[in-house]
């Protein structure tokens, strides 16, 4: 059984058991998971350096970039920087989400290999998620 390590970014605990719940439901068969979750920028590449991520899944409104915020649409805006700053650094899968479908364009082209606006469905969610594991094989 593959063993993988997912990384969820947001600091709302009811996505974080709702993803995990998905995820461990349709790939239990395949895959032991290991999750671990934080939202603050910082916080998120401190775990990531230490240890190994194979896919990150991101909240984009809710990554709390170091800073002083005077708008949402300031916080998304980082969010996606963040994103590419993600890519560059671990060069893994992303699948981000957010309530703002407009930001769907900007964090693919940051490097999300998927968006999913909120709330979605979970076909959407397990899609994205199938997508990031076809791209992991192809590195391997």
């Amino acid at each position: 059984m593959n063993e993988l390590n997912v990384f969820i970014g947001t600091d709302e605990s009811v996505i974080i058991d709702f993803l995990k719940e998905i995820i461990e439901e349709k790939y239990v068969t395949n895959y032991k998971f290991n999750f671990i979750s934080a939202y603050i920028d910082s916080d998120i590449i401190e775990v990531a350096d230490k240890k190994s991520f194979d896919i990150f899944i991101l909240h984009l409104n809710n990554i709390l970039c170091t800073g002083d915020y005077t708008s949402s649409t300031e916080v998304i805006c980082r969010g996606v920087e963040f994103i590419s700053f993600i890519k560059g650094r671990y060069n893994k899968p992303i699948i981000s989400f957010s309530v703002f479908k407009e930001y769907a364009g900007k964090a693919e082209k940051a490097g999300a290999l998927s968006f999913i606006r909120l709330p979605f469905e979970i076909k959407e969610f397990e899609s994205a998620f199938d997508k990031s594991l076809e791209s992991i094989s192809c590195e391997s």
